[in-house]
C-alpha cells in the first residue's frame, strides 16, 4: 500500500509541476514527462492480475464478502434476506461536468471471476422489471480460450445491480449464449421495451457486432504470446464483417439479422500504394446502438441508431491522420407489430433508413505527443429522441492493449439534422455534408475505456440516470457507474472546437526540416573552418615518395600546430616535383576500397529507406487489413533487419578467416558475386514472389557487402603513422555513406514510380562493374606497409594467376591476442554499441511513426509524407560529413577517451529516444550518424593499431560474430515493442550501454606494456605536454619523472615513482636545411616521419635500426645503432640538444658549448632531464640494392666468411637459426639508380617496406614457439625450413629506398625480450664459436639471434666507445628470458662485453659494468652535479647510481642478496 501511495504522490507532484509550467519552454515539459516516466519505472506497481480465488481488494474485510448463489429464472420479487450478492470493489469517480452527477458507488468486479465476465461493452435496462442485461467481450483464439472457455463466445448476462452498496446479483447461473455464435463479437446492445411470451424477461434484444476474426498473434516465428495484436492484423480465414442482429433475451437464439449498407462494410480490398485504403478497415465496424420510440405519424414504431466506430488509428487516407475522423451514424426503422406474436418471432422488423455524418473528437495532445498508437473512436450511443443523442467517444493516447494505458473518455450531446443524410457520399473524405455541432458534457482521464452507455432507473429526485460501462481487455471484468443526468445543462458549454490542424503539424515539420538543414550546413562549415589544418586520409603526405627530387631546395621551415604543414613556397616547390604526386594506382587502390564500401559495403544499413519501398509495394502485407503498417508486417520486417544485420556482422569471422588465408582478391571477387546474386534475385522477383525471395536476397546482400568492406582495410598500409588511422576512418565513412543507396532508390520509387525489381536490376550492373574492378585491382596478397601499388592486367599470362596459398596457422596465432582484455573488452563494447545502432536502424520507421511521423497527403509523391523518417535515413547516410571530427578524435585522443566519447553519444541517443517530442528526434539523428562513424572507425582502427594487419580479418571476424550474437536480441525487443512501445524497448539496450562504460574506464586504468611485454606501467602516470612551457611546468612541479618514447625498449627505463612524460604530441619537424643537410625537430618526432619528410628534399637519416617507428629522442637516448661497419650509432649524427634540466631551466647543448654533457647525453637513458628538441645531421638520400642468401652456422664461423660479409658490404645483417644450423646473410649496398639494380634482376620495392618476414612467415614462427612449448621440436624445425624457403623466394634480390630496405614496419615482429651484447669486432670469431658450441649442446628457447656491426664512436657510455663493434641480439619470450639471458652472460663474460642500455639490464654485476666502461666515472659525477636529487631516476636508476658510485669510491660491498642491478 505504501508503494502505491508513493507512486501516486510522485505522479501528482510531477503533474502539478507540469501544469505550472505548461506554457513554459518545451524542454522543461519534456524533462518533467521523463521524470514521470522514471517514477513509473522505478516504483513497482501492485501485483496483477488478482487471484481468481478472491474478488476483493487486499484491503477488503473478508467478513464483508458473501458467497455467490444463483437464483431461479422467475422474476418474482426476491426477499433481500434470500438474495446472495457479489460484493464488488467500491470507489467514487468525480465528474467533470454539472450535466452528469454520479449516483451511488462504482461497481467493480475484476477478471477472472466465476461468471467469466470479461469487460462489458453493451448494457440495457428493463425498467418494468428492474433487470439489467449486459453483453461481454469475446475474442476468439486468445490464451483465455483454454482457461476460460466461455470468454471466447458471444454472450450476455441478466443481473440486478445495486449502486447503493455496489453489489451484483446474477439472475441465472450461466450466461445466455448467442445461437449461432459464429462470426460475432458483441459490442453493444439495447432492448425492445415490451415483453414477448409468458416470461417477463422474454423480449427482443438488438445486438451489434463489430468486424472481427480469430485472435491473430503478433509473433508468427516464436511460440509466445507478446500481447494484444495490432488491430489492423487479422486472420483472413475467420474474418467476419459487422453484423446487426435481433436475439431472444432468454434463449439467445438469433431471430433476425438486419441489412447493413454496403458502404458500412469492409470489402476486403486495399491498395498499399501511399497507404491508400479502398473501403473501410475491418475493425472499424459497428460498435454502438440505441433504440427510441418514433414520433407520431412516423412509418415506424421505433428508431434504432447504430454507430460506426470509425477507424481505430484514425480515419482517412492514412493510418494516422490528425484531423477529425469522420464516421457514420446509421438509422433503422423498427416495426414492433411484426413480432408482437410469439408465433412470428422470425419476421423482418428492421429496415435501413439513412445515415448521418459524425466527426469524432480531434486528438487533444500536442502535436509532438501524437503517436501512431493513438486512436479516437465512437464507442457508444444513447438516444433521447429521433434527433438528439449522447455520443460516447474514447481517445486512447497509448494504444489499444498497451501497458500503462492513458485514455480520455468523453460524452458529447449532439442534435442531428434529419435532412442532412450522407447516403450519397461514397467516401467521407470528399463528403460536402458537415457534421453536426456537439457539446462536451462529460470528460475524464482514465486507464480504462468507456465502452458503452445505457438508460438507468429514475433517480429519487426524478432525474433520469445513465449507466456507463468500462472495459480494458482482460484487466477488467465488470466496471459500472451510474450518473444522474441534468438535461437542462447539456448545452451549457460552447460547441466543441478544434484548436490544432494538420497544417499546424505540417508547419512544425517543415520548420524542423529547415532548422535541420541550416544546422547541417553549419556543421559542415564549422568542420571546414576548425579542421582545415587536419589532413584528410588522401592527403599527399600519407603516401611515400619513391624517387629522389630532381630539384633541391635551399631552406624550408615547417611550422604547424600538431601536423606537418608545408608553407606556400614549399607547396609551390613541391608541385613541380613529380615524385611527390602519389602513384596513380596507389590512389586508385584506396579509392576502390572506399567505393567498395560506399556502393556495396553498408547497403543493408540503409534499411529505413528499404522499409518505405516495401511498404509502398505491399511486400509482406498479405495479412494486413488495409494500407496500415500492421503487426505481422512489422514482425517480418523486424526479422529481416535482425537477420540482415546479424549476417552482415556475424559473417565477418568466416570472411575474415578466408581473407587472411586466401587474400583480398579472391575474397573481394567472391563477395561481389554473392552481392550480385542477391540483387539479381530481387530483380527477377515481383509481387507475391518478392515476399518469398526478399529475405534470402537480403542475407546475400548483407554477406557480400560485409566482405567487400573488410577487404579494403589492407590498403591502409599505403599510409604512414596517423595516416593509417585517417585512412581507416575514410573507409568507415564510405561504409556509412552506403546507407544512402536505398534512400536514393526510395526517392526513385516514390517520385518516378520505379518498382523495386527494376531498381535492383539497374544496381546489379553496378555491382557487376565492382566485381570486375576487384578482379583486376585487388592483389592476391595484402599490400605491405607503404608498398607502391601497381596492379597487373594481363590475365592471359599464367603468372597473373599465381598466388600464395600457403596455409597459415591463424587460429593458433591469434589466440594470444584474443585472451587479452584489450581485445575481448573492445569486442564486447563494440557488440553493445552495434546493438544500439542496428536496433535503432531496424525500428526507426516504427519508432518515429509511433511518435507521430505521419503522411499529410494522399499523393504518393509528396515529400512531406513521413518527412522525419526520411530525414533519419538521410542522416544515417550522411554520417560521413563527420569524418574530419572523427579523424581528429582518433589522432588526438587516447583509445579510452575515444570510446568514452562514443559511450556518451550512445547514452544521449537513448535519452532522446525516450523523449516524446518528434522534432527532438532529429538531434538523435545527428548524434547517431556521428556515433556510427566513430564506432566503426574506432573499431577497425583500434584493431589495426594494436594488432596489425596480419590477422585483422580474423580478429575483426571474432568480434563481429560476438556482435551478431548479441545483435539477435534486437528481434525479441522489436516483438516486445509491439505490445508496449518502441521507445521502452530501448531500455534493455541502454542498460547494456551503461554497463559497457566499464571498458573505456578499465582501458584507461589498464596497465601499459612496452612492445616486448616485459615492462608494465600505470597509464595514469602519463603526461602529454604539447609545448616546451608545459614540459618546464611538469619538471618544476614533480619530484620524480621519467620520459617515454615509443616504449620499444625491453629494459624498465620508463618505470617511474612519479610521472611519465610522453613526448608523442611534441612531434613537429621545425626546420630542414638542404644546404647544411640538417633537420631540426621536436623530440617526439617519429623516425619514419623524419625519413618521409627528408626524402622529399633528397635527404636521409645517417643510420637506422631495424625499426623506424621510435621517437628520435628515444632512439638517441638508448644508443640505437645500425648494421654497417662503416657507420656509427645514431647519436653520432646529433648536432645539438635542447634540454630541460631538473631545475626546469632550458639549455642548448652542443659539442662546442659543453663537450662533456654533449658526450654524456646519448646514450644516457634520460637521466639528465627532458630533451625537447634536437638538430640532426643528415646525409643524401640513397637507394639500396639488397640480397639474401643462406649458409650453415658452421660455414659462418669458418675462415673469413663473417669478416668478408661485414667488410665488403655497406650494410649487413646475419640471422642465425641455431636449431637447424642455418644462417641467413642479408646485405645491402648503395645503387646509383633503381634502373641499374633492375637491370641486374632486382625486384623493384621502392614504394614501401620490404619486411624481413611477411605475415605468413610470422605466423609460422608463432606456431614454431607453440610447438616448442609442447616439445614438438621436429615439427617446429620443419616450420623454420619453410620460413627460410619463403624468405629466399621473396628477398633474394630487390631494390628500394634506404629506410624501406633497412627497417621493418610496426607490428611485423613477434613481441619478445632482448639482450644485446656488444663485443670488440676483433673478437667476433671467438664469440661466434663460443655461441655455436653452446647451441650445439643446448637448444635455445627462441628460433634465432641476430648479428650486426657498427663503427666506433666517443660518447661516454656508448657501447661502441673506443672500438668497432659486433652486436649479437639474443631474443626470448618474456617468461623465458631471465634464465636464458643469464646463461648467455655467464657464457660470454670471459670474452668481455658491453650490453645495450635498453636491452637486458638484469643479471649484470656492477663491477663488470665499471670495468667495461672506462668513462663511467665522468658520467656518474655529471649525474650528481646536474640531478643530485635523482628527479629523473627511478628505483632501478637510483640503485644503479648508488652501486656504481660506491664502486668508484671503493666502498661498495657485495651483499649476498643484492648481486644484480635490477
Amino acid at each position: 500500500m505504501m508503494v502505491i501511495m508513493m507512486k501516486v504522490v510522485i505522479s501528482l507532484f510531477l503533474r502539478l509541476l507540469a501544469t505550472v509550467h505548461r506554457n513554459k519552454n518545451k524542454v522543461l515539459n519534456n524533462l518533467l514527462m521523463f521524470g514521470l516516466l522514471v517514477s513509473i519505472l522505478i516504483i513497482p506497481a501492485s501485483p496483477w492480475p488478482w487471484p481468481s480465488s478472491s474478488l476483493l481488494l487486499p484491503s477488503t474485510d473478508v467478513s464483508d464478502m458473501m458467497a455467490v448463489e444463483t437464483n431461479t429464472r422467475t422474476l418474482s420479487a426476491v426477499p433481500a434476506a434470500e438474495e446472495e450478492v457479489l460484493v464488488a470493489m467500491s470507489s467514487t469517480s468525480p465528474s467533470s461536468s454539472t450535466a452528469f452527477e454520479q449516483v451511488g458507488i462504482t461497481i467493480k468486479v475484476p477478471f477472472p471471476n466465476e461468471q467469466s465476465i470479461l469487460g462489458v461493452g453493451g448494457l440495457a435496462y428493463h425498467r418494468d422489471i428492474d433487470i439489467w442485461t449486459a453483453s461481454s467481450e469475446n475474442i476468439i483464439g486468445t490464451r483465455l480460450d483454454t482457461a476460460y472457455p466461455q470468454a471466447s463466445s458471444p454472450r450476455f448476462y441478466h443481473m440486478k445491480l445495486n449502486f447503493d452498496n455496489a453489489t451484483v446479483t446474477f439472475v441465472f447461473d450461466q450466461p445466455i449464449f448467442v445461437d449461432p455464435p459464429d462470426g460475432l463479437k458483441v459490442e453493444d446492445m439495447d432492448t425492445m421495451p415490451f415483453q414477448v411470451g409468458t416470461d417477463p424477461l422474454e423480449r427482443d434484444l438488438w445486438l451489434v457486432s463489430e468486424a472481427n476474426s480469430r485472435f491473430s498473434g503478433t509473433n508468427i516465428f516464436l511460440s509466445k504470446d507478446f500481447g494484444t495484436p495490432d488491430l489492423n492484423t487479422f486472420d483472413p480465414d475467420s474474418f467476419s464483417t459487422s453484423r446487426l442482429i435481433r436475439v431472444d433475451s432468454v434463449t439467445g437464439v438469433i431471430y433476425e439479422e438486419a441489412v447493413v449498407p454496403k458502404f458500412a462494410q469492409w470489402d476486403r480490398k486495399y491498395d498499399w500504394e501511399s497507404m491508400n485504403c479502398v473501403g473501410d478497415r475491418p475493425f472499424q465496424g459497428l460498435h454502438a446502438l440505441s433504440i427510441v420510440p418514433s414520433t407520431s405519424g412516423s412509418a415506424y414504431d421505433y428508431k434504432m441508431f447504430v454507430g460506426i466506430q470509425t477507424a481505430l488509428y484514425q480515419d482517412g487516407d492514412t493510418p494516422t491522420e490528425f484531423g477529425d475522423s469522420a464516421t457514420r451514424i446509421l438509422v433503422y426503422g423498427i416495426n414492433a407489430s411484426v413480432t408482437d406474436s410469439i408465433f412470428n418471432r422470425y419476421g423482418k422488423t428492421a429496415e435501413y433508413i439513412q445515415s448521418y455524418r459524425y466527426d469524432t473528437t480531434h486528438l487533444t495532445l500536442k502535436s509532438y505527443q501524437k503517436g501512431a498508437r493513438h486512436f479516437n473512436a465512437l464507442f457508444g450511443l444513447l438516444a433521447f429522441n429521433e434527433t438528439s443523442l449522447l455520443v460516447v467517444e474514447c481517445e486512447d493516447l497509448t494504444g489499444f492493449g498497451s501497458a500503462g494505458q492513458k485514455i480520455m473518455n468523453r460524452i458529447f450531446y449532439v442534435e442531428l439534422n434529419a435532412t442532412e443524410s450522407i447516403d450519397n457520399c461514397s467516401s467521407l473524405l470528399d463528403c460536402s455534408v458537415n457534421a453536426p455541432l456537439k457539446y462536451l458534457v462529460w470528460e475524464r482521464k482514465d486507464d480504462i475505456q468507456l465502452d458503452g452507455i445505457a438508460w438507468g432507473p429514475t433517480a429519487e429526485d426524478g432525474r433520469p440516470t445513465v449507466a456507463l460501462t468500462f472495459e480494458n481487455d482482460d484487466k477488467v471484468g465488470l466496471h459500472l457507474e451510474l450518473y444522474a443526468l441534468n438535461v437542462t445543462q447539456l448545452k451549457e458549454n460552447m460547441p466543441w472546437s478544434f484548436v490544432q490542424t494538420r497544417d499546424d503539424l505540417l508547419r512544425n515539420r517543415l520548420t524542423a526540416f529547415t532548422v535541420t538543414l541550416v544546422l547541417f550546413l553549419a556543421l559542415v562549415t564549422a568542420q571546414l573552418i576548425f579542421f582545415q589544418k587536419v589532413p584528410l586520409c588522401c592527403s599527399l603526405r600519407c603516401f611515400q615518395a619513391s624517387k629522389r627530387p630532381t630539384k633541391s631546395a635551399s631552406q624550408y621551415s615547417f611550422e604547424e600546430k600538431d601536423e606537418l604543414i608545408l608553407s606556400k613556397v614549399e607547396k609551390d616547390e613541391m608541385k613541380n616535383q613529380a615524385n611527390l604526386v602519389p602513384r596513380l594506382w596507389s590512389q586508385y587502390a584506396i579509392v576502390s576500397a572506399m567505393l567498395n564500401s560506399f556502393l556495396v559495403g553498408g547497403l543493408t544499413f540503409g534499411y529505413s529507406g528499404m522499409v518505405l519501398i516495401l511498404r509502398k509495394e505491399g511486400i509482406y502485407a498479405e495479412n494486413c487489413a488495409c494500407g496500415s503498417f500492421c503487426s505481422k508486417q512489422k514482425e517480418q520486417l523486424a526479422l529481416i533487419s535482425t537477420v540482415g544485420f546479424a549476417s552482415a556482422i556475424g559473417s565477418r569471422l568466416f570472411i575474415g578467416l578466408f581473407m587472411d588465408r586466401q587474400g583480398p582478391k579472391t575474397t573481394s571477387v567472391l563477395c561481389s558475386a554473392i552481392c550480385l546474386s542477391g540483387f539479381l534475385i530481387l530483380a527477377m522477383s515481383e509481387g507475391e514472389s518478392m515476399s518469398k525471395t526478399f529475405l534470402p536476397a537480403w542475407i546475400l546482400l548483407s554477406l557480400g557487402g560485409s566482405g567487400l568492406h573488410l577487404t579494403g582495410f589492407h590498403f591502409t598500409n599505403l599510409f604512414q603513422g596517423d595516416g593509417k588511422k585517417m585512412a581507416s576512418a575514410g573507409i568507415s565513412a564510405a561504409f556509412g555513406a552506403s546507407s544512402a543507396v536505398f534512400p536514393i532508390m526510395q526517392v526513385f520509387s516514390q517520385y518516378a514510380n520505379i518498382r523495386l525489381n527494376v531498381l535492383t536490376l539497374f544496381y546489379s550492373v553496378i555491382v557487376g562493374i565492382i566485381m570486375v574492378n576487384n578482379l583486376f585491382i585487388q592483389p592476391w596478397n595484402k599490400v605491405s606497409s607503404c608498398n607502391e601499388f601497381c596492379p597487373k592486367f594481363n590475365i592471359l599470362d599464367a603468372s597473373w594467376w599465381r598466388r600464395d596459398l600457403k596455409v597459415k596457422p591463424l587460429l593458433s596465432s591469434v589466440s594470444v591476442a584474443i585472451v587479452k582484455f584489450e581485445f575481448w573488452g573492445e569486442a564486447l563494447f563494440y557488440s553493445v554499441a552495434l546493438l544500439l545502432l542496428t536496433h535503432y536502424l531496424s525500428t526507426s520507421a516504427q519508432l518515429l511513426y509511433e511518435k507521430g511521423d505521419i503522411p499529410f497527403t494522399s499523393n504518393p509523391n509528396d515529400w512531406t509524407d513521413y518527412i522525419v523518417t526520411r530525414m533519419a535515413g538521410w542522416f544515417n547516410a550522411l554520417g560521413f560529413v563527420w569524418l574530419p571530427t572523427v579523424q581528429y578524435i582518433l589522432v588526438k585522443f587516447h583509445w579510452s577517451q575515444c570510446y568514452m566519447i562514443l559511450s556518451v553519444v550512445n547514452i544521449a541517443v537513448f535519452t532522446i529516444v525516450l523523449i516524446k517530442n518528434l522534432e527532438v528526434q532529429i538531434l538523435g539523428f545527428f548524434l547517431l550518424s556521428f556515433g556510427r562513424l566513430l564506432l566503426f572507425s574506432c573499431h577497425h582502427t583500434y584493431l589495426l593499431d594494436l594488432f596489425g594487419i596480419e590477422f585483422f580479418g580474423t580478429l575483426n571476424g571474432i568480434s563481429s560474430l560476438l556482435a551478431a550474437i548479441i545483435g539477435f536480441t534486437s528481434y525479441p525487443l522489436q516483438i516486445f515493442a509491439l505490445g508496449t512501445n518502441y521507445a521502452f524497448a530501448f531500455i534493455p539496450v541502454a542498460v547494456c550501454i551503461v554497463l559497457s562504460l566499464t571498458f573505456p574506464i578499465l582501458l584507461r586504468k589498464q596497465c601499459l606494456t612496452n612492445w616486448a611485454e616485459t615492462v608494465v606501467v600505470d597509464p595514469k602516470l602519463f603526461r602529454y605536454p604539447k609545448s616546451i612551457s608545459e614540459v618546464k611546468e611538469l619538471v618544476r612541479s614533480h619530484d620524480k619523472i621519467r620520459c617515454a618514447g615509443a616504449m620499444h625498449s625491453c629494459a624498465p627505463l620508463i618505470v617511474s615513482d612519479g610521472i611519465i612524460i610522453s613526448l608523442v604530441k611534441m612531434d613537429k619537424i621545425i626546420h630542414i636545411d638542404t644546404e647544411k643537410l640538417t633537420v631540426r625537430c621536436q623530440a617526439g618526432a617519429r623516425i619514419h616521419d623524419l625519413c618521409n619528410a627528408l626524402a622529399h628534399f633528397g635527404l636521409a637519416m645517417g643510420t637506422l635500426g631495424t625499426i623506424d617507428w621510435q621517437t628520435i629522442s628515444g632512439a638517441v637516448m638508448t644508443g640505437t645503432h645500425g648494421g654497417a661497419l662503416t657507420i656509427p650509432s645514431l647519436h653520432s649524427f646529433v648536432i645539438s640538444y635542447t634540454l630541460v634540466k631538473p631545475d626546469s631551466s632550458i639549455v642548448t647543448v652542443t659539442k662546442e658549448s659543453d663537450p662533456i654533457l654533449f658526450s654524456a647525453l646519448a646514450p644516457s637513458m634520460g637521466v639528465f632531464g627532458v630533451v625537447v628538441e634536437m638538430e640532426v645531421q643528415c646525409v643524401p638520400l640513397e637507394f639500396l640494392e639488397a640480397k639474401f642468401d643462406i649458409i650453415t652456422f658452421d660455414e659462418l664461423t669458418s675462415g673469413n666468411v663473417f669478416h668478408n660479409v661485414m667488410e665488403t658490404n655497406k650494410y649487413a645483417r646475419i640471422v642465425v637459426y641455431p636449431s637447424i644450423n642455418k644462417a641467413t646473410l642479408w646485405t645491402a649496398n648503395s645503387v646509383r639508380s633503381i634502373a641499374d639494380a633492375l637491370s641486374r634482376g632486382a625486384t623493384d620495392c621502392s614504394g614501401g617496406y620490404m619486411n624481413f618476414r611477411n605475415e605468413t612467415e610470422k605466423a609460422w614462427l608463432e606456431q614454431y614457439l607453440i610447438l616448442c612449448k609442447k616439445k614438438k621440436y621436429s615439427s617446429a624445425d620443419m616450420l623454420l625450413h619453410k620460413v627460410l624457403r619463403s624468405q629466399t623466394s621473396r628477398l633474394h634480390h630487390y631494390v628500394g629506398q634506404y629506410n624501406h630496405i633497412l627497417c621493418k614496419e610496426r607490428n611485423n615482429g613477434i613481441p619478445h625480450a632482448d639482450i644485446e651484447f656488444n663485443f670488440d669486432y676483433e673478437k667476433s670469431l671467438e664469440v661466434l664459436n663460443m655461441v655455436r658450441s653452446f647451441c650445439q649442446n643446448l637448444r635455445v628457447p627462441y628460433y634465432n639471434f641476430e648479428i650486426r656491426t657498427t663503427k666506433q664512436d666517443n660518447a661516454l657510455l656508448s657501447c661502441c666507445n673506443g672500438h668497432d663493434s659486433m652486436w649479437i641480439d639474443f631474443q626470448a619470450k618474456a617468461e623465458d628470458s631471465n634464465q636464458f639471458f643469464g646463461e648467455m652472460e655467464k657464457l660470454l663474460k670471459p670474452v668481455g662485453f658491453r650490453k645495450h642500455w635498453a636491452k637486458g639490464l638484469a643479471n649484470t654485476d656492477p663491477h663488470y659494468v665499471v670495468n667495461q666502461f672506462p668513462n663511467i666515472n665522468t658520467f656518474i659525477n655529471l649525474m650528481g652535479q646536474i640531478d643530485p636529487d635523482g628527479k629523473f631516476r627511478n628505483k632501478q636508476g637510483d640503485v644503479w647510481y648508488q652501486q656504481i658510485s660506491q664502486i668508484l669510491a671503493g666502498s661498495y660491498n657485495v651483499d649476498a642478496n643484492d648481486k644484480e642491478v635490477r
